[in-house]
């Protein structure tokens, strides 16, 4: 297998996980959350934070792409498994901390088969 192959599937995962936040995330989490009672600025910080996450993703899934078009662009590959395993790692930090279970965050499965696909693909 070509390691294109590995950051393409890399980078579709991470655009589907974009869309998903933005439509579904937007409608399920966000509207109910701006609606609830709590300091506006706790709220708004929540929200601004919810728009880091979306534009970090993308981020992820375009330094794959580059790397999936230019074959000598494999630092951004690297780049991105990098910051796809932080993502990974604070998932599982906060739901330690938090005394939840990590099936309750789904960016450790999503996320670890990105960092799984992109070690995949640096490694070939």
């Amino acid at each position: 297998m070509s390691a294109t192959l590995f950051f393409w599937a890399a980078a579709s995962i991470c655009y589907a996980t974009v869309l998903i936040h933005i439509f579904a995330g937007g409608r399920v989490f966000v509207r109910p959350f701006m609606a609830a009672e709590m300091e506006p600025d706790l709220k708004w910080m929540a929200y601004y934070s919810w728009h880091i996450a979306t534009i970090v993703i993308a981020v992820v899934a375009l330094g794959y792409t580059v790397a999936a078009i230019w074959s000598e662009k494999l630092d951004y590959a690297i780049i991105s498994t990098g910051i796809a395993f932080s993502l990974v790692a604070l998932a599982i930090g906060v739901a330690v901390k938090a005394k939840l279970p990590l099936r309750t965050f789904p960016v450790i499965p999503l996320f670890g088969l990105v960092v799984l696909l992109g070690l995949a693909g640096v490694l070939v």
